[in-house]
């Protein structure tokens, strides 16, 4: 099963500063939301309700266990580049930007993009690991 993806399009021109944490914040709860995801579903890769006739079985649960912890590494980093930039907002927004508010604009839209991109990865990973899962599973 594939999934259809919307292609990334910026509405980021002409945010104010309230908009970008708004922005930032609903990038943290997304974050949030995928980490809880990733570990419901390596529990299910670290439970016993698999055939175990399946060739291959351990090493391609141990292949997407890695990959999940990976994933985990990669919404970490997001998480910790969120917080700084959402920190560096609040201390120009005290300073009022001057002329940094388009060295904002073009990060956000940068950071914007990357996590669009991600979370369209991690979709597509959780879609073949729901279809694994779906297809090992003891009937």
């Amino acid at each position: 099963m594939e999934i259809s993806t919307t292609e990334y399009m910026s509405f980021n021109s002409d945010k104010s500063v309230e908009e970008l944490k708004y922005d930032c914040i609903n990038w943290k709860k997304n974050l949030k939301l995928l980490k809880i995801e990733f570990a419901f579903l390596k529990g299910l890769l670290n439970s016993n309700i698999y055939e175990p006739k399946i060739i291959n079985l351990f090493e391609t649960l141990q292949l997407l266990k890695n990959e999940i912890d990976m994933v985990n590494k990669i919404i970490i980093e997001f998480d910790d580049h969120t917080d700084y930039y959402m920190t560096q907002l609040d201390e120009n927004c005290k300073s009022e930007f001057g002329n940094s508010i388009p060295f904002y604009l073009e990060l956000h839209e940068k950071k914007d993009y990357d996590l669009h991109e991600f979370f369209k990865e991690t979709n597509t990973f959780k879609t073949e690991l729901f279809q694994f899962i779906q297809s090992t599973i003891k009937q």
